[in-house]
């Protein structure tokens, strides 16, 4: 429907869902909660994890489905990586062998993996790079997180990079808007990787003067 919709205005946004771990404490618990859970119960944590790890193999072979009849341009995991929340060792943990699955099944297709890693990105950086991740969904550069685009670049040289304009500058005046903008275009615009997203929330009234 929605390649209807946008015929050759747009491109479908293939969102898969999150992967267990970030599902539980974004979607169902908190953080600390979920935390505490991994100590008290970690059995239980793990048999839901797996349980929930099937659904996404199953929203991962819908999408395949689909894509004996439509074109799929890439997918998205909508996983809303940052650091302080997961950690190095929990990202390798519960989320690259989810991303790793994913991109497996799609590479027959030769549909691209991205996932939306909206946080500071620099302490997993080696686990993002040497996963199966194709390009990363809402890269919020300074002065939101911690990972510019020319950092980004750096780090993933293979990767396309869908860049979130930082929130917290649609707040700013228009020239302090207009200076991001260049920033981001100057560190990254020469690249051919890189797509300016709004893609968090925009503070409410502000859009149309950002």
């Amino acid at each position: 429907q929605a390649i209807d919709d946008f015929g050759e205005a747009g491109l479908p946004h293939v969102a898969l869902g999150r992967t267990p771990f970030q599902q539980l404490w974004i979607q169902w618990t908190s953080i600390m909660d979920l935390s505490g859970h991994r100590v008290d119960a970690p059995h239980r944590v793990q048999n839901c994890v797996a349980l929930m790890g099937s659904v996404l193999d199953q929203v991962t072979e819908a999408v395949l489905h689909c894509a004996e009849v439509v074109d799929v341009p890439y997918v998205v995991i909508g996983d809303n990586i940052t650091a302080p929340m997961i950690g190095e060792e929990r990202f390798v943990r519960y989320c690259t062998p989810y991303y790793d699955r994913v991109a497996d099944r799609m590479a027959d297709k030769d549909i691209p993996l991205f996932v939306h890693m909206d946080g500071d990105l620099k302490p997993p950086a080696n686990a993002i790079g040497a996963s199966r991740v194709a390009g990363i969904d809402s890269l919020s550069p300074p002065p939101d997180n911690d990972t510019s685009v020319e950092d980004a670049l750096s780090l993933w040289p293979d990767m396309p990079l869908l860049v979130n304009f930082p929130s917290s500058v649609h707040l700013a005046d228009s020239a302090t808007i207009y200076e991001q903008a260049a920033r981001i275009l100057e560190e990254g615009g020469h690249s051919g990787r890189i797509q300016i997203q709004i893609s968090e929330n925009t503070p409410p009234d502000v859009w149309r003067k950002s």
